[in-house]
């Protein structure tokens, strides 16, 4: 790839390389088929099935995950859209987003609730990502040899840019922003 060529993101559902082991399948996959029976547009359906992986996630959470079940099933439509962004460019353009709606908030309730907004999203995202294995040295991914293992040289299993933001988040909480 030449120098300055933008790299083609890869969506969450290709880099989805693990899903949990289910506890109860009888129940947690009737009710996946429930829900997504009752969402506005077959997309989502056909991603699940184009992506097996994430299918198996999806189905993983509803058994598990009494907390992101919850988001995916408040939310409708964002799970379609999380499956289909680049979870690096979709958190950060989520980031920017807030922080540019919390400018222009002009109360502290509607600050609030961008906050929690975000919140949810940002929770369903990384959940996401990091039960079904999209952040970890997934080789199909075009930027995967920039990330895979860059933390671990460091005594960190987390990838540098994951690494880099929060070591900024607590570094402003503890005044020591750098």
């Amino acid at each position: 790839m030449g120098r300055g060529q933008e790299l083609r993101p890869v969506a969450l559902a290709e880099r989805l390389v693990r899903a949990p082991v289910l506890f109860d399948p009888e129940a947690a996959r009737p009710r996946v088929a429930a829900w997504l029976a009752t969402q506005t547009g077959p997309a989502l359906v056909r991603l699940l099935d184009a992506y097996p992986m994430a299918r198996a996630l999806i189905d993983g959470i509803a058994d598990g995950s009494p907390y992101l079940w919850d988001l995916i099933e408040r939310a409708e439509g964002q799970l379609l859209a999380l499956l289909q962004a680049d979870p690096d460019e979709h958190l950060a353009a989520l980031l920017l987003a807030t922080t540019k709606a919390m400018a222009g908030a002009s109360q502290d309730d509607e600050a609030m609730r961008l906050l929690r907004r975000m919140k949810a999203e940002a929770a369903l995202l990384i959940a996401l990502a990091d039960i079904g294995g999209a952040w970890e040295g997934n080789t199909s991914h075009p930027r995967a040899d920039r990330r895979r293992g860059h933390g671990r040289q460091h005594g960190c299993a987390l990838p540098a840019g994951r690494r880099s933001a929060r070591r900024q988040v607590l570094g402003r909480a503890s005044g020591t922003a750098r």
